[in-house]
């Protein structure tokens, strides 16, 4: 980047210089180029761009007046702007450019842009012949070897459990290291241990009064820092091999963020909590004032709403809530303030119990797994599976193993099933097969934060089909949830979940 600065302010001098006229005829074309080269090297596409066209219409405009070198070198130019727009991904409209080219350069300037055409077709041609897609990408050399190291089910390695009874540990470590069961099979028996030992530690918590006491059994703590020290293999490569400064700019960061998360899992497994917070707020920076109370204040909603149902069960579970959410950390006023921002929607309440004969029929997860098994055919969305977890609150994807992971512990409603199409596979897969088919391959994956953005365009396509299904879209439902499930990340949540169903929220 510093060898590119010093020309840029060098070539800025020259060009000074050559527009009060010392110039000889056609050179200001040259330094042009050079300056958009200059700009290339550090990202600079779009004004790379704009100084090689100025350098086509200089060199075009002196060989319409005759002059003989600038009617010799048009073509040099040419393909100086093909170099640039595959370094932008552009791969066809450059590929058209060489090829033009290479039989109208001058012989006096052949052997060097000889050389240039020959190298931009061959990493046009390697980069096909590598890409799992069969076009171009920009990161071809990197984005098989980063999609190994992200491939990992984060949420199954983090499931937490309760200490194991002595029995649940002589089979844990059995299943753990048996080979004759297939996979799904030992998945499946790992998933329901840690359920219920979880299950178990929450229930006595909660009639103790106290903490959870979890562990994280889960976690091949040798895969992640396996993953970790090929993270620092490829960051080292890419910083020192990587042509392309956009292309080391979004590896970078995303390799950093990736780090943060590795090692907030390897903390998890360590207990060290100083560690995970460190890891967790470069992850997760702390939720303003006003963010925080957008999520209380519709907690207090959801609570003062099931304080005054009719069902007494629904009021002992807005009344627990309650008390354990003050009793942690807020204050009456504090939980419920603004709640008037949330009105129950008209027709509600109402509407509540036809809603739930029409959704009557439920599907049991192996069925759904199958709907979307043929979504997912259907669509051409190759590669991509689906998946049950029995520790899974919600679907989700995990798009460095390209699968989509559906929780195993329930039946769906034909609304949860019409929700997660059109969240999951609609929002998060849809975008991440679209990534895998752009000019740089990360998009598949995901660079730095894009998690919230891909979260954010989801709901919203979450709520556009609710509005053409004339169904209530709870906008404030997510964050919600995602504030309680850090305050108590297996009862409150659940609770209010049922408080919403309840009540028809």
């Amino acid at each position: 980047t510093g060898v590119y600065e010093q020309a840029l302010s060098a070539l800025d001098r020259c060009l000074a210089l050559k527009k009060q006229g010392y110039v000889e005829p056609g050179s200001l074309a040259a330094s042009y180029d050079e300056k958009a080269q200059s700009l290339a090297g550090l990202g600079r596409f779009q004004e790379a761009l704009a100084w090689i066209e100025m350098a086509e219409c200089e060199v075009n405009r002196l060989a319409k007046s005759g002059h003989t070198p600038s009617q010799e070198e048009a073509w040099i130019y040419r393909v100086s702007r093909a170099r640039l727009l595959l370094q932008c991904g552009k791969s066809s409209e450059a590929e058209a450019l060489l090829e033009e080219a290479s039989s109208h350069i001058h012989p006096r300037r052949r052997t060097i842009y000889d050389m240039f055409i020959d190298e931009s077709l061959h990493e046009l041609k390697h980069g096909r012949q590598v890409s799992s897609t069969g076009q171009y990408q920009l990161d071809w050399r990197w984005v098989e070897r980063y999609r190994e190291i992200a491939a990992f089910n984060s949420l199954w390695w983090l499931a937490p459990s309760g200490p194991f009874t002595d029995d649940e540990a002589c089979e844990w470590n059995m299943l753990v290291r048996q080979g004759t069961l297939n996979d799904e099979t030992r998945l499946s028996r790992l998933e329901a241990i840690v359920t219920q030992a979880r299950e178990r530690e929450v229930t006595a918590a909660f009639a103790k009064k106290r903490e959870p006491r979890f562990c994280y059994p889960v976690i091949p703590i040798d895969d992640v820092e396996a993953r970790l020290a090929a993270l620092a293999d490829l960051e080292g490569e890419i910083d020192r091999d990587e042509p392309n400064a956009l292309v080391r700019h979004f590896y970078h960061d995303t390799i950093v963020e990736q780090r943060a998360f590795l090692r907030m899992i390897q903390a998890t497994s360590q207990g060290d909590g100083q560690i995970f917070w460190a890891c967790n707020q470069q992850l997760h920076p702390q939720p303003t004032v006003d963010e925080m109370q957008y999520a209380l204040s519709r907690a207090g909603a959801v609570i003062q709403h099931g304080l005054g149902h009719q069902t007494s069960e629904v009021r002992e579970l807005a009344h627990c809530v309650q008390s354990l959410l003050q009793e942690r950390l807020l204050t009456p006023d504090t939980l419920l303030r603004n709640e008037a921002a949330f009105p129950v929607p008209t027709g509600t309440i109402a509407q509540s119990a036809p809603m739930r004969e029409t959704n009557f029929h439920v599907f049991a997860p192996h069925i759904v797994q199958r709907f979307f098994e043929a979504a997912l055919h259907n669509a051409d969305y190759d590669g991509w599976s689906v998946s049950l977890d029995a520790t899974a609150q919600s679907a989700r994807i995990e798009q460095g193993l390209r699968q989509l992971i559906l929780p195993a512990s329930a039946s769906f409603t034909v609304e949860q099933v019409r929700n997660y199409l059109a969240h999951e596979l609609g929002g998060h897969v849809a975008r991440a097969v679209a990534g895998e088919h752009s000019p740089l391959g990360l998009l598949g994956i995901g660079t730095k934060n894009n998690l919230a953005t891909e979260e954010g365009l989801a709901l919203y396509l979450e709520q556009q089909a609710a509005a053409l299904q004339g169904t209530f879209y709870d906008e404030s439902r997510q964050p919600l949830e995602a504030y309680l499930a850090a305050l108590w990340p297996e009862f409150v949540p659940q609770k209010m979940r049922s408080i919403c169903a309840a009540t028809g929220w």
